[in-house]
């Protein structure tokens, strides 16, 4: 359903010049490559419906417990994990290293990678700090090379008005704005409150708070109203389940 809405609200009339469709597509295809290449492995776990009664007996599968607890209980061990989006990428260089193994595997694809991309503003490295202060489950942020790519795109389409389903703690929301004009939008929906508090109070200290507008609930009610009411975007991100 959520797709539905999302390819009904996309906006089909863009005129994109040639190059920048063969530009999108090559970088689209870049990186699928890329999340194939280093998130292949993740957990298949999925978190149980809002509405699930809290079973600590259950723990290990994590069926019966609510998003929260299911955090808590099953996955916050995987953050250890995941410090590449725990850190700021301080390493620049004019020329790239080495990369002599014909091998491509998670630590030297997201390193080299990492030392290639340029580092994240003082308002995202803000959700960072906040995401790992907060103790908030890092893996659901996209981290740094997602954030450029997902700003990049922003700006690769012209975009002015994007739609992000999944806040979490903001981090995609303010890469996305960042690419904006400055009489862009981006709407994003989270439907945990908690986490949604977070992110709200990021967004009112960064430069981009007037690009953004922060919609809690159910992303398929907001995103009926907006079909409802013929409202469409540049860009629609499906980060959530």
């Amino acid at each position: 359903r959520v797709l539905q809405c999302a390819q009904a609200m996309s906006d089909r009339r863009a005129d994109f010049s040639s190059a920048a469709k063969i530009a999108s597509a090559f970088a689209a295809g870049a990186f699928s490559m890329y999340l194939l290449l280093t998130k292949g492995s993740k957990s298949k776990e999925s978190p149980p419906g809002k509405d699930s009664k809290v079973d600590v007996g259950a723990a290990d599968g994590g069926s019966n417990l609510s998003y929260q607890d299911w955090i808590k209980a099953c996955q916050q061990k995987r953050t250890t994990a995941h410090t590449e989006r725990l850190s700021s990428n301080n390493i620049s260089s004019n020329k790239p290293p080495p990369f002599d193994s014909d091998t491509l595997f998670f630590p030297m694809v997201e390193s080299y990678a990492t030392a290639q991309t340029t580092a994240a503003t003082v308002d995202v490295e803000r959700v960072v700090e906040e995401t790992e202060k907060t103790g908030m489950f890092a893996p659901c942020m996209v981290g740094q090379l997602e954030g450029q790519f997902l700003k990049m795109a922003a700006k690769l389409f012209s975009a002015k008005n994007i739609l992000d389903v999944g806040t979490f703690t903001g981090y995609s929301a303010m890469s996305f704005a960042e690419g904006l004009p400055s009489d862009g939008t981006v709407v994003t929906i989270e439907n945990d409150r908690k986490t949604a508090q977070v992110a709200s109070e990021l967004f009112k200290k960064s430069k981009q708070a007037k690009k953004i507008s922060l919609l809690i609930g159910s992303a398929t009610d907001h995103m009926q109203k907006f079909m409802d009411e013929g409202r469409q975007f540049d860009i629609i991100f499906l980060d959530a389940e």
